[in-house]
């Protein structure tokens, strides 16, 4: 088979450039990660809350986390079709990664879904778990947005039973 001069001159010209091109690193956006991602429904999650891990975001941005409600699932506090309730709030550090725990104020609102009552003694409100309804095991997704940029990731967090000890 010949090969003209001017072919093999342009493959000889453009192989370093496809090559750097095959090899260079792909961008793949911020990450989320969910610490546990599975967790009994226990008040353990109030001691050892739910961390948030992200990495590959925009330097000093800020990232709500919410948690995606279910079609179909009611939830206190939120009006028909609402469809997230945040659970964390981070801030990126100069290397673009943060990490943040549920507050257990959340837990208690959004995982346990508690009513709260007025201590008569000290008149505080505290968390009233008799009329509570806790998320049903499964499986749900939590997002990371970008304050600034918009940018979205997503994880998941399994909800699981609690063990029959702690029942």
């Amino acid at each position: 088979m010949k090969h003209s001069l001017k072919g093999w001159i342009t493959t000889l010209l453009t192989l370093p450039l496809s090559v750097s091109f095959l090899s260079a690193p792909v961008f793949a956006g911020p990450k989320l990660i969910v610490i546990p991602e599975q967790a009994e429904m226990t008040t353990k999650l109030i001691k050892e809350p739910v961390c948030f891990k992200g990495s590959g975001w925009k330097e000093k941005e800020m990232v709500s986390i919410e948690l995606v409600v279910p079609k179909g699932m009611e939830m206190k506090g939120l009006d028909a079709g609402e469809e997230r309730v945040g659970i964390g709030f981070a801030t990126v550090d100069e290397k673009g990664n943060f990490e943040t725990k549920m507050d257990a104020l959340a837990t208690l609102n959004w995982f346990f879904q508690v009513g709260w009552v007025r201590d008569p003694e000290t008149t505080a409100m505290k968390p009233d778990f008799k009329d509570s309804k806790a998320l049903p095991p499964g499986k749900y997704e939590i997002l990371a947005t970008g304050i600034y940029s918009e940018e979205v990731c997503r994880a998941s967090f399994e909800v699981m039973p609690p063990s029959k000890k702690d029942k």
